[in-house]
């Protein structure tokens, strides 16, 4: 509701990279798959931009759960929060820093 520019557009990003990065890393280490290059570039550079975003941006700061209490952008402009829903995967240790690491 409240979502827009610049986070909005990570938003939308990080729901379609990771489950995309996570299923192509499943099967190329369950070896049902043998990836050519054009692939293993387009794996890579979708892990360069997530890298990238969560470099210059603490997204798991803007996130907020059902449990627990508000995240540290709410205490600044309560508009600039995402809710857990929003996030179309599973997430490791509550975090995505963390759920992308393990990628």
């Amino acid at each position: 509701k409240y979502i827009s520019g610049d986070l909005k557009l990570i938003l939308g990003y990080l729901n379609i990279a990771v489950p995309s990065i996570s299923h192509l890393a499943g099967a190329l280490e369950s070896g049902e798959v043998q990836f050519d290059r054009i692939n293993v570039m387009y794996i890579s550079r979708q892990v360069w931009i997530l890298a990238s975003i969560l470099e210059t941006l603490s997204i798991d700061e803007y996130i907020k759960f059902e449990s627990g209490g508000p995240p540290l952008a709410m205490r600044n402009d309560p508009r600039r929060v995402v809710p857990r829903a929003m996030l179309r995967f599973e997430l490791a240790s509550q975090s995505v820093a963390t759920t992308v690491a393990d990628l």
